[in-house]
């Protein structure tokens, strides 16, 4: 066959399908096969020998037992160099390189000549070339497998491939080609390990410090795997332009010149094809039991920048595969695990993504996957990684990490204590397993626990000890908890002096003394573990022990409820006590001027405190500035409620308030108690504690500049003007001011000008501490310019702004008065808006939901035009699907994506009393009772008590006057009635439901039929 006749049938070819982005999806290796079928001496070329799907190569084999186990033999093969994805270019630049080694002569005389042209490329030799190279490694793919199965392997696709094979190639890493194609992965993290580059199972004393290399180098060495041929293609592909195949021009070109663009997507997918897929790469993919096909589908998957469409992708291969029926023993086409890991390296993902990728990863670990996992290592990583997006976007599924990592990690254990990686894998996962969630970190507490006890027991089995790390881990968890009753007691019996000694009660004996000097909080209990495990105490167990209840000097702190984070892996000691000793001290406290007397004296022995002890230290100032304001509204209240002989708001709001003290056990949140009457009772303080403003001039004037979370917490809590928070911005990173309030600075203007691009990420708490500020100086349209702006994938940031919007729509805000009609309806829209870009962006949480249920509820109650819609539809008719997909009622079998809490159903049951719409109330109680979820709180009782009184017809000023309403509301009640005896024994006391309607100025509904009899 001529080399003439060779390429008019590959243009024929390539004139039917052309290689361009329609045909990457769709592509079968027909052209591959193609191009080398004959040699150009018209004998057939030797084709590799059909292998079974069952005969694959795994990339990390077990280890066997050291009878049979013999070590692996590396073979360096060395394919040509992949070149660009120009081949004659490529082969003039080493022919020149060649020659000029030779002689000077030689090389000038090569100056004067032209390049080779597409048209004069050497295509036989090529093939030629090819031909051979791929004739030598299936001949080791033969050995390799013959020598495997007479090395005793019997079952079919069981084998270890004791062979690797590796080579040169100017191709990077693949996680660098992401980084720099994806905008999702993360980018060079000084001091930090970076697992993509070191093996996890190295110990940490070990491990090289991670640098930043000055120069890439051109070439590196790496082994010959699925991962190597797919980051090839993605190379090759973005050096021809990535994945598209049209023009980038907004106008469309003419005839001629859509047909030379044709020409030239021609030219360079087939260049890609001779790159990537060589013969002998064919050969190792049919080995594997992939095909090009895949590699083309991994590479599509991977290089997607949207962090929506990966998951729309994985579920339309799965679908695909159902659909066309190309399942093998039960499974699709294969995944392989670094595609995983690929994606579980991206920043964000969402929940939709993760509850797709759950299952692909316990199939990767059946033994009937053509792909399976095999080695330890990559457990570790998917672990990690899969821990740290449900941590994020859904707390709930973390059970299933330890699941997944008690039946695969280690699985192959043996009588023998277990190695030392082993021992610091294990507590690395409790050190993991530690971290607070980012939706509800206290209320997720009893889950950590559940998932640390679970590890526990496991290394309990294999024997691996528990290290220092693992310790720390657990204290963490055990000080996040809430106090017992014999710690409640504890705490209520101290005295009101510093340090804050037991005070006897009237009428102890021996034995109560005994009992509370018994009593040892639960993080306390683990430190005395750890000492009788023979670690001493360092300076982090010192902390934990002052946020436990024991000041160093062995004198009582108070308990205090935290997740203590900071530098858990430090082991060094500090001469006396450090600054993070003073920052616990200052937060184990009660009052102000107990943390201010221990601020004073963290400043008389160490100068200038941390930054630690003045955030701690401005908490306190905070909170006693809302215990004021309390305390003041309470006074207003009880002379309100002292001439009045009748019950009112006031008489409820006060009841509740005193509930409240008395269930109240400091060091539980972050609410201070008030000083005690007596003065000498109290701390003596020789300067009066400051307010927020004295107390941050103070700090400057020392010449402490506040971090990240520090000017967070004084923007958002201390409520001070907008002049206030922009000095705090200054003082917090000069260089990202700018940048910061550009928004806003051309608010004004006509044109907005463009930002100088920043040179750091913007922090998403301060950004987040700055909305909430400038939503609650009545400025919500400010800040929803400032977020469309910087567009954060940080769900409080938009939660705040949303807030915000709905603050304009209370009926009994001050701001009503002075609002305008199209204000409201404005809002109304901004609220539906913010939802929608925020879905774009980051899942939506429970506060998300119940922002949702009050905004319907306020527009319900608050008189606005029918025109105000919602993308065409009534927002009642958007929120409720919302709701019933979140919560899981259309999707009974699985698991929800937002478990159902009070607060949300309290507003959701809210928002469908004001809108009558009842059948949507009876399935919300059916399936709640379904679900066994539990109300027995004072907020779940709330939910049903709102449920009865809104289906009795309640409503503002009058109740409900349609007979058919009021009937139907009344039907359900009845139907409803055995169902809530059943599930939680009935809907509440009559006085629940009469201080329920006063408190929220309602009147309670009646039957309209028997009303009009009357």
């Amino acid at each position: 066959m001529s080399l003439s006749i060779f390429k008019s049938a590959l243009g024929r070819a390539l004139c039917r399908r052309p290689l361009s982005i329609y045909a990457l999806a769709c592509f079968n290796g027909t052209v591959l096969d193609a191009v080398i079928p004959h040699c150009r001496h018209q004998r057939a070329s030797v084709r590799a020998r059909p292998i079974s799907d069952a005969a694959i190569c795994r990339d990390e084999p077990e280890e066997p037992s050291k009878a049979l186990w013999k070590p692996p033999k590396t073979i360096l093969w060395k394919p040509p160099r992949t070149m660009p994805w120009n081949p004659p270019q490529a082969a003039t630049q080493r022919w020149r390189l060649q020659m000029a080694r030779r002689s000077p002569r030689m090389s000038r005389r090569l100056r004067s000549r032209k390049p080779i042209g597409y048209a004069v490329f050497p295509w036989p030799s090529r093939l030629r070339r090819c031909r051979n190279r791929s004739t030598l490694f299936r001949r080791l793919l033969d050995e390799a497998s013959r020598s495997q199965r007479a090395s005793g392997g019997t079952e079919q696709g069981d084998l270890p491939l004791n062979t690797r094979w590796f080579y040169d190639t100017p191709v990077p890493e693949l996680t660098t080609l992401l980084r720099d194609t994806c905008v999702g992965i993360k980018v060079f993290s000084p001091g930090k390990t970076d697992l993509s580059y070191i093996n996890p199972l190295t110990p940490v004393s070990q491990r090289k410090r991670r640098r930043k290399p000055m120069v890439a180098p051109l070439c590196r060495r790496t082994r010959f795997s699925l991962k190597e041929i797919t980051a090839s293609f993605i190379h090759h592909c973005n050096l021809i332009g990535g994945f598209q195949g049209g023009s980038s021009g907004s106008t469309l070109p003419s005839r001629a010149r859509r047909r030379e663009n044709r020409k030239e997507r021609r030219k360079k997918d087939l260049m890609v094809m001779w790159e990537v897929f060589r013969p002998w790469v064919r050969s190792y993919l049919q080995w594997r039991g992939c095909t090009p096909e895949d590699v083309m589908t991994w590479s599509w998957i991977l290089t997607t920048e949207d962090e929506n469409m990966v998951g729309l992708k994985l579920k339309a291969i799965l679908e695909k595969f159902r659909v066309d029926g190309s399942l093998k023993k039960g499974y699709p086409r294969p995944l392989p695990p670094f595609v995983i890991l690929a994606i579980l390296q991206r920043k964000h993902l969402r929940q939709s993504t993760l509850r797709i990728i759950s299952p692909i990863i316990k199939d990767l670990y059946s033994p009937h996957h053509p792909l399976r996992i095999r080695d330890d290592k990559t457990t570790i990583l998917l672990s990690i990684r899969l821990l740290r997006h449900l941590r994020e976007t859904w707390p709930t599924a973390l059970p299933r990490v330890v699941d997944f990592i008690n039946n695969n990690f280690y699985a192959t254990a043996r009588s023998r204590s277990p190695p030392a990686w082993v021992t610091h894998a294990f507590n690395r996962f409790l050190l993991l397993f530690s971290l607070p969630t980012s939706d509800g970190p206290y209320r997720n507490v009893p889950l950590l626990q559940k998932c640390q006890f679970a590890l526990v027991q496991r290394m309990a089995t294999l024997g691996a000890p528990i290290t220092r790390e693992g310790y720390r881990a657990i204290i963490t968890v055990q000080l996040a908890h809430h106090k017992t009753f014999g710690e409640a007691q504890r705490v209520r019996n101290m005295g009101k002096n510093w340090p804050p000694w037991l005070t006897e009660r009237d009428g102890w004996s021996a034995t109560h003394r005994r009992a509370h000097e018994e009593v040892v909080s639960r993080g306390g209990q683990v430190i005395r573990q750890m000492m009788e495990a023979g670690y001493s105490l360092m300076d982090w167990e010192k902390e934990a022990l002052v946020l436990a209840g024991k000041d160093t000097d062995s004198s009582p702190t108070i308990q205090t409820r935290s997740f203590w984070n900071k530098q858990k892996l430090g082991e060094g000691y500090v001469g006396g006590d450090s600054s993070r000793i003073w920052a616990a001290r200052v937060r184990a406290t009660r009052t102000l001027e107990e943390a201010w007397w221990n601020f004073q004296e963290c400043k008389a022995q160490r100068g200038v405190p941390h930054t630690d002890v003045w955030k701690e230290m401005f908490e306190k100032v905070i909170w006693e500035k809302k215990l004021k304001k309390k305390m003041n509204d309470e006074s207003v209240a009880r002379k309100a409620v002292s001439g009045n002989p009748y019950l009112t708001r006031s008489d409820f709001w006060l009841r509740n308030l005193d509930e409240q003290k008395n269930n109240t056990v400091p060091g539980d949140g972050k609410e201070l108690i008030p000083p005690p009457l007596n003065p000498r009772d109290g701390v003596f303080n020789a300067d009066p504690p400051p307010n927020v403003e004295d107390l941050f001039g103070m700090m400057i004037r020392n010449g402490v500049r506040p971090k990240a979370r520090l000017a967070a917490l004084i923007i958002a809590e201390a409520k001070k003007s907008i002049p206030f928070a922009m000095t705090v911005i200054k003082h917090w990173d000069p260089e990202q001011t700018h940048h910061f309030l550009s928004p806003l600075h051309n608010f004004s203007s006509k044109q907005a000008k463009p930002s100088p691009s920043p040179t750091k990420p913007l922090n998403n708490k301060v950004l987040t501490a700055f909305l909430l500020r400038l939503c609650n100086s009545r400025s919500p349209f400010k800040a929803l310019r400032l977020i469309h702006h910087h567009r954060p994938k940080y769900r409080p940031a938009w939660n705040g702004v949303i807030q915000g919007f709905v603050h304009f729509l209370n009926p009994r805000s001050s701001l009503q008065s002075t609002l305008q009609p199209h204000h409201r309806i404005e809002s109304l829209r901004a609220i539906w808006q913010l939802y929608k870009d925020m879905t774009r962006l980051v899942d939506i949480d429970n506060e998300t939901l119940r922002l949702l249920a009050v905004a319907m509820e306020r527009w319900i109650i608050i008189p606005l035009p029918e025109t105000v819609l919602w993308s065409g539809k009534p927002p009642s008719e958007k929120i409720i699907p919302i709701f019933f997909e979140n919560i899981g009622i259309n999707n009974n079998d699985e698991e929800p994506m937002l478990p159902p809490e009070p607060v949300v159903l309290h507003a959701f049951v809210r928002a469908l009393g004001f809108a009558r719409k009842y059948a949507e109330m009876e399935l919300l109680i059916r399936f709640l009772a379904g679900k066994e979820v539990k109300l027995e709180d004072t907020m779940g009782r709330r939910v049903l008590v709102a449920a009865k009184a809104f289906l009795e017809g309640a409503g503002y000023g009058v109740p409900e006057g349609n007979a058919e309403i009021s009937k139907m509301g009344w039907m359900v009640l009845e139907r409803l009635d055995p169902v809530v005896r059943e599930a939680w024994g009935g809907w509440g006391e009559e006085s629940d439901v009469e201080a329920y309607l006063i408190l929220a100025g309602m009147v309670r509904g009646r039957r309209v039929n028997d009303v009009v009899a009357l």
